[in-house]
């Protein structure tokens, strides 16, 4: 694995090489197992939560696919045309990119997507998955067919939403707020009168 430490990247940006360095730090100062600690350091670099051997197969299989196929340079721009079909990014840092009128029908996330904003975007049939999404908004999305897996969408906002046949399962729901209302105050007085 040595000759891949520094080249398999977690969606924060951090090779493996620098997490494990750092998950070597916080063994030590907390005084836990050192499996325990790459555990915890998967999360804080924007995966789901997983064992460190789990998130090091992830990276790997991810790194594979999504192989960078074109380079930008100044002669050759993919996105001169300002058509992005087909086209392939890894170890993608994204934060606070801005979407606007945008189509990404059957588009494929896997990248640092922080703050990001989405705003009168056609998303139908979007996979997002093992994706840090923390603090982002949506305004006006079409995401019918999309799918959402092992995703951080902690202080994100949704905005004129079509939430038709949605499927929430396995959720942190704590202080979600539909139209101003606790998601937890709700599920607590159904399950009362259930």
């Amino acid at each position: 694995m040595k000759s891949t430490e520094f080249s398999l990247i977690f969606p924060s940006g951090r090779s493996v090489a620098a997490v494990k360095k750092d998950a070597k730090k916080l063994a030590k100062s907390e005084s836990i197992p050192l499996s325990r600690a790459l555990d915890q350091l998967v999360v804080v670099n924007g995966l789901s939560p997983m064992a460190w051997s789990k998130a090091l197969v992830l990276l790997d299989r991810r790194a594979r696919e999504l192989n960078c196929e074109k380079t930008m340079t100044d002669n050759n721009n993919p996105f001169a045309d300002n058509t992005y079909k087909e086209h392939k990014f890894s170890k993608a840092d994204m934060s606070g990119s801005k979407f606007h009128s945008v189509d990404l029908t059957g588009a494929h996330f896997w990248a640092v997507l922080k703050h990001a904003q989405f705003k009168d975007c056609n998303m139908e049939s979007t996979v997002f998955n093992n994706i840090n999404l923390m603090g982002s908004s949506y305004e006006n999305i079409n995401l019918s067919k999309s799918t959402f897996n092992d995703i951080n969408i902690s202080g994100a906002t949704f905005t004129n939403l079509n939430m038709a046949n949605v499927e929430i399962s396995d959720a942190n729901l704590e202080g979600m707020k539909i139209n101003g209302v606790l998601v937890t105050e709700l599920l607590a007085g159904y399950e009362k009168n259930k």
